[in-house]
């Protein structure tokens, strides 16, 4: 194994560039795979390739619901909280934060 021997991402199987290569615990992830952590997401180096699947399967997820969230009502100006609600026949059901009246016993 040399200083300058080809690697290959083990999340996408893409080819590493000579600077693009993020170590794993147990493999290699490549600058694109990388990006699409959370920038939250710190423990990179000491997490296994499986560890980083299951985060980036759990994101893509996350995306799909949130591509699919339909606000309703939007509360505050520079911090905000979305409200989306959904109807269940002709009785309205809240998600989330309610006006009392609004709410099911």
């Amino acid at each position: 194994m040399g200083l300058f021997d080809k690697k290959y991402c083990d999340i996408c199987g893409e080819k590493i560039g000579l600077l693009g290569n993020r170590k794993l615990e147990n493999g290699n992830l490549c600058k694109n795979c990388a990006k699409k952590l959370s920038p939250w997401f710190s423990d990179r180096r000491s997490s296994t390739v499986e560890e980083i699947k299951q985060q980036l399967a759990y994101r893509e997820e996350n995306q799909q619901k949130v591509a699919a969230f339909h606000t309703t009502r939007t509360l505050g100006t520079n911090t905000k909280v979305l409200l989306g609600q959904k109807s269940r026949g002709s009785q309205p059901r809240c998600s989330g934060l309610c006006r009392r009246d609004r709410l099911q016993s």
